[in-house]
């Protein structure tokens, strides 16, 4: 048994460090890198990318909206056009530092607003595909695996990677619980740990009802940002590493 874990980095900005990347990148298999829209910024980035490097990780793009001030978590009304560009326009930022190192880019996963908008409407998730596989069409698409993001993948004939969070609670259709809600965040390392090896070892999730849910994955992401993050993480890496999982990038 495998799993690749995932965190999302290089969202910090100009003086301002944000999360625990350098911490973590010794835990996880793939990373995330802000491509200066939500945040990131160019020096950033080269800085993420060189990091991600030296630790052998799958690289992918975490492109979202052009609102930092609200750190791409607010969605405000833009067309399948807008979303195509500013998608584009990340990726191609990115590659560059990608590019500059000899690495390589393995993957995108969308952030915030941008995230659940793709999983929630169809024409939203076209153009979020089309921008990919007009960059390249070789490139996995992280996602949940509820919602409409999976089918666009899957029609567009590119690769798609189920993905859950072992520091957020889930609804029971499988979507996440609103931050804005009390206890979206699992701020209990041994609380997340168990909802991860549930997740790894028999593919479902306790829902917030308490209800069980099927919830297959290909890779659980930890988010940088909570203030437990690296307790979980270790926590978990530990975990596996004693139940004989390992730790590999999809």
């Amino acid at each position: 048994m495998k799993i690749d874990l995932n965190c999302d980095a290089g969202e910090g900005f100009g003086a301002y460090s944000f999360g625990m990347d350098e911490a973590l990148f010794s835990h996880v298999s793939s990373v995330n890198i802000a491509c200066g829209m939500h945040a990131g910024d160019p020096v950033t980035m080269r800085k993420t990318v060189q990091l991600a490097k030296k630790h052998g990780l799958a690289i992918g793009a975490h492109p979202g909206l052009d609102d930092r001030a609200g750190f791409g978590r607010r969605w405000t009304d833009r067309t399948p056009d807008e979303v195509y560009a500013l998608v584009l326009a990340q990726l191609g930022s990115l590659q560059a530092f990608v590019g500059e190192q000899s690495a390589s880019l393995h993957h995108v996963k969308a952030h915030g607003a941008l995230y659940h908008k793709i999983h929630e409407e169809r024409v939203y998730a076209e153009a979020f595909v089309e921008a990919i596989k007009s960059f390249r069409d070789d490139l996995l698409i992280y996602g949940q695996p509820t919602g409409v993001l999976r089918e666009v993948v899957v029609a567009a004939r590119l690769r798609f990677a189920s993905e859950g969070f072992m520091d957020r609670c889930y609804e029971e259709d499988g979507t996440l619980v609103s931050r804005l809600k009390s206890g979206a965040v699992l701020e209990d390392p041994r609380v997340a740990l168990q909802q991860a090896l549930q997740m790894i070892e028999r593919g479902t999730v306790t829902a917030s009802n308490d209800k069980v849910i099927s919830m297959p994955v290909d890779t659980l992401c930890v988010h940088a940002d909570t203030c437990e993050a690296l307790n979980f993480i270790s926590a978990v890496t530990k975990a596996l590493t004693e139940r004989g999982i390992s730790l590999e990038r999809i």
